[in-house]
């Protein structure tokens, strides 16, 4: 008998990004430095035992820095379990000496560790992540329900928050950015109308998004003018790259005239910008600080060096570490003010040492231009003392990870057992406040592995030492201040890496790949007693799932066909979820890839005429195709439509309008697309109207 989940919210999963490496254990960096470098030893040098002696503690910031909004908002409540507040910034300073201490050398920063984030071990599988995870926004259901975007016309991870892509529409209005070029068009009419348009390249913004909130446009980007990361000693070459991020308010209650209200930049990397109602949050990470460190000076100074180098991070202010916020002054002057993006008092520390580095909460009042302006120079600000890219919004909740010292399943054992630390934070309003912790056995690749509905936290894990080398899906429910383990399924895809998932809210599709593409369909419908339904095997892998309905599963990813690995689309049968099976399949050109399955956001679902666009590509310079994908009786077809030469294929988005006009845009030009260009069509002979060939 068929087994069909009972009613749910469907919640989708979004734009892929690359998640940081895990560190090993000593035992296991020891190892692999010795067979992947050989002469890692010689080059980072080994410091000295015991303690450097303790500078000067920094002075209190007392409630200085920006830490709430111009009118009051409250600050974020930290009480009890795994997080507490330092009581001043003195002892917020030492929080952070004690663990920077022993990342010093005689050169300064030292990362043992570098070859995990080098090509040779990435492309040995080194660092765990997915490939591509996506859901959906929607509403309740007796099954699978078709995948929409949200209101604004983006496809994102959470019912009810927003996020930030290259368009954004409202009604009539459409707003883009491009080759540093924010434009308001009108799409009202028969055609696309040019209204205004907002040079940004003075503002130092680089590859900038968007966030629409009603007469306000958020702007989001790194910060080409603003700080880089320290030099870490014993890479082979510098890894300085930019970790500032530039926000900028947009008023474009008059289209024809946008204008700039505030701009801040920020010396930490933008991990998430999400967006709850009229409310814009933030989340930034920063690393270690450029201090000023010492090098030896003469033969056998290393070790006074180093001892020199423990004394410049004791006397490190808490200033020093914490992200900082430069406002610039919009005004005729062009003054700017700097200070610490969160205040000290507002800084959680965990009571378990979870790397040097530092998350950042910003809330932001976008219901006007005018506040919106107001709390970008005065956001509510919040800080945990932890180093993680690892966080995920859902529509109440804000959940934060940091991953065990070893990012996978290491035989040997050394690396521990591989608990994975979860902090739940509620989001009300600008504020944020703390509600508890937990741990789970095994590994997040990336935000797209965690899921929350009613309370309960869901997640995918990777394999860790306790785990043995299968993935899992857990439960995490509170209870009190604790994040406690509810249910777990595991041994999916054994020896395989997690890459791509499906929440719903009593279902989870997992897809598993090493040289076949299992699909797993996980039964949540108890969160105590998760179980595994069923699996399905097909050649290649599915990096984005949609759902077009209660039976129907599009998969967007790779695979071989005829002896060439290209892009493929499959589309499969999820009526009897302990028997999902596959419909159809359909091969582009060897070489080639869909820009869904790297970046959900350039997927678009027509569902009166049944097809899919995305843009495809092939390798190096060949001219980008949309790719028109139909679905017709459980058969899928395709033909692509080149696109004009020198198009950047990443910069491909088509928007479905509210009246289901589409609207295609490139780097070069917004135009409405002709349907009947898009209604179904035989299937095209093979390579016939593709992008050439590897």
């Amino acid at each position: 008998m068929p087994v069909t989940p009972t009613p749910r919210l469907l919640r989708p999963v979004v734009a892929p990004r690359r998640a940081r490496a895990g560190r090993p254990g000593p035992a296991v960096a020891t190892l692999l430095a010795v067979l992947l470098t050989g002469a890692l030893a010689a080059g980072c040098g080994a410091a000295p035992a015991g303690d450097g002696p303790a500078g000067p503690a920094g002075p209190d910031l007392g409630t200085g820095g920006l830490r709430t909004t111009g009118d009051g908002a409250a600050r974020a409540t930290w009480l009890g379990g795994d997080l507490a507040p330092a009581d001043s910034c003195a002892d917020l300073a030492a929080a952070y000496a004690d663990l920077g201490e022993d990342l010093v050398g005689p050169h300064g920063w030292e990362d043992p560790y570098f070859f995990l984030d080098s090509p040779f071990f990435a492309a040995r599988g080194g660092a765990p992540e997915l490939a591509a995870s996506t859901r959906t926004a929607s509403g309740p259901t007796a099954g699978m329900t078709r995948a929409d975007p949200s209101a604004t016309g983006t496809t994102v991870q959470e019912a009810g928050v927003d996020e930030p892509d290259t368009v954004k529409t409202e009604g009539s209005l459409l707003v883009r950015v491009a080759g540093g070029t924010l434009s308001t068009h009108d799409v009202g009419g028969s055609e696309v109308v040019g209204l205004g348009s907002l040079d940004l390249t003075a503002t130092s913004l680089v590859d900038p998004e968007l966030l629409l909130v009603g007469d306000t446009v958020v702007v989001v980007g790194r910060d080409r003018g603003a700080a880089t990361t320290p030099r870490i000693a014993g890479t082979p070459t510098s890894t300085s790259t930019a970790t500032s991020t530039r926000v900028l308010t947009v008023d474009v209650s008059d289209p024809t005239d946008p204008r700039v209200t505030a701009s801040t930049a920020y010396d930490a990397g933008l991990v998430r910008a999400v967006q709850h109602g009229t409310v814009v949050r933030l989340v930034l990470s920063s690393d270690r600080p450029d201090l000023p460190f010492t090098t030896p000076r003469r033969a056998g100074g290393r070790t006074a060096a180093t001892l020199a180098n423990r004394e410049v991070v004791r006397a490190a202010t808490a200033a020093d570490w914490l992200p900082g916020a430069t406002v610039d002054d919009l005004t005729a002057d062009g003054a700017s003010t700097t200070a610490p993006a969160v205040a000290c008092d507002d800084v959680a520390v965990p009571s378990q040492e979870a790397g040097l580095g530092t998350l950042a909460v910003l809330g932001l009042d976008a219901a006007t231009p005018e506040s919106a302006a107001r709390s970008l120079v005065d956001p509510s600000g919040s800080g945990l003392l932890v180093d993680t890219d690892l966080a995920y919004a859902s529509a109440e909740r804000l959940y934060v990870a940091t991953a065990p010292a070893w990012a996978g399943w290491d035989p040997t054992g050394a690396a521990g057992a591989g608990l994975t630390t979860v902090h739940e934070l509620d989001l009300e309003g600008v504020s944020t406040s703390y509600v508890a912790s937990g741990e789970v056995l095994g590994t997040l690749a990336d935000r797209w592995a965690m899921d929350e509905v009613d309370g309960v936290l869901r997640l995918a894990l990777g394999p860790a030492q306790g785990t043995g080398p299968a993935n899992a899906v857990a439960t995490l429910r509170r209870d009190g201040d604790r994040l406690v383990e509810a249910g777990r399924v595991d041994g999916l895809g054994r020896f395989e890496s997690i890459e791509s998932v499906r929440w719903f809210d009593d279902l989870a599709i997992v897809v598993t790949f090493r040289r076949v593409d299992p699909l797993h369909t996980v039964d949540l419908s108890d969160p105590d007693r998760p179980r595994l339904l069923g699996a399905l095997t097909v050649p290649g892998f599915s990096a984005h799932l949609h759902p077009l309905g209660p039976r129907r599963l599009l998969g967007i990813g790779e695979g071989p066909d005829r002896g060439a690995w290209g892009a493929q689309v499959g589309l499969f049968d999820l009526g009897d979820l302990a028997d999902p099976r596959p419909l159809g399949v359909h091969h582009f050109a060897a070489g080639t890839t869909l820009g869904a399955s790297v970046d959900p956001r350039q997927l678009t679902w027509l569902p009166g005429a049944r097809t899919a666009l995305s843009v495809v590509y092939g390798p190096g310079r060949t001219r980008p195709h949309l790719a028109v994908v139909s679905l017709a009786d459980g058969r899928v077809s395709a033909r692509t439509l080149p696109l004009p030469r020198g198009t950047e294929a990443r910069g491909v988005r088509t928007v479905l309008l509210a009246d289901r006009r589409v609207v295609l845009l490139t780097d070069r030009s917004t135009t409405l697309l002709d349907a009947a260009r898009l209604a179904p069509v035989p299937d095209p002979a093979p390579g016939s109207e593709q992008p050439p060939a590897r």
